[in-house]
């Protein structure tokens, strides 16, 4: 493995998984958003088959994050 493809493969991992950290350092620093979550969560909660709301948009964040 040369030098180019490790500084590639670095920032393959390492810019999705800062964008996570970004994401989730704002989203615990605005009570509105997790407030918002906790609603939805406990109004949509029957309607996922009793999956957390809040485990659904990790995942969906997750691969948007992956995708992107």
């Amino acid at each position: 493995m040369s030098m180019s493809d490790r500084i590639v493969a670095t920032i393959r991992t390492g810019v999705p998984a800062l964008v996570g950290l970004i994401l989730a350092t704002l989203i615990a620093r605005i009570p509105a958003v997790a407030d918002v979550i906790a609603y939805i969560d406990t109004e949509l909660t029957t309607l996922t088959g009793g999956v957390p709301v809040a485990v659904l948009l990790n995942l969906a964040a997750t691969a948007a994050v992956i995708a992107a």
